[in-house]
């Protein structure tokens, strides 16, 4: 068993971060998970869950979301996301088995006696952003007079993750769902709320 470093404490959480968003395309809420045991969620009262959790149910075997604080939680209220990304879940247990259970993500671990203090939304905005700006290529920009390339470091942000992760998704699809709507003679919008059923909606009404 080796020594974990600070250093070691920072690229596993940075890691792990980037595994839930590529999964979840989540907004900066993710930094304030808490990973907690199912028995001690069951213990929390509706006005208690102020927080955002991930909870491991022994029971079932299975890891699920509990967000109760993000940008749009007027309109959906409290959402349960069960994990059933099989990488993603035995992540999260590797990651519990060197964390254990508490404040998943922390903006220094120089701190508190070495346990650190939480990560804010703000703080992950900058750990993205240096984080890219070290390990990522610069992209260029341009160049000068001289015909030398000019370069810029890049600056991830969640929202920009997002937009990747669904574009790697689904751009292609979207692609041919604008083409098929365009020879068809309608827009995309009719597209895809009219013509456009998921396998579960299908299995629905041909069941019925």
């Amino acid at each position: 068993k080796g020594i974990i470093t600070n250093e070691d404490k920072a690229n596993i959480q940075i890691w792990m971060i980037l595994r839930i968003l590529q999964v979840y395309h989540m907004r900066n809420e993710v930094a304030s998970f808490v990973m907690m045991s199912y028995r001690e969620f069951k213990k929390l009262t509706d006005d208690q869950k102020v927080g955002n959790y991930i909870v491991w149910d022994s029971g079932k075997k299975k890891w699920f979301i509990s967000a109760n604080e993000y940008k749009t939680k007027k309109t959906y209220g409290e959402k349960i996301t069960i994990v059933d990304d099989k990488k993603l879940s035995k992540d999260l247990g590797l990651f519990h088995k060197i964390n254990g259970f508490g404040i998943m993500f922390k903006n220094s671990f120089k701190t508190n006696g070495g346990q650190g203090t939480p990560l804010n939304a703000n703080d992950l905005s900058k750990l993205l952003a240096k984080w890219s700006k070290n390990s990522l290529p610069k992209r260029k920009v341009g160049e000068t007079e001289d015909g030398d390339p000019i370069y810029k470091d890049r600056s991830i942000s969640t929202t920009m993750l997002a937009k990747i992760f669904y574009s790697d998704e689904g751009g292609q699809v979207k692609q041919e769902i604008i083409k098929s709507a365009k020879a068809r003679g309608h827009d995309v919008k009719t597209a895809l709320n009219v013509y456009t059923a998921t396998p579960e909606e299908i299995a629905l009404k041909t069941s019925s």
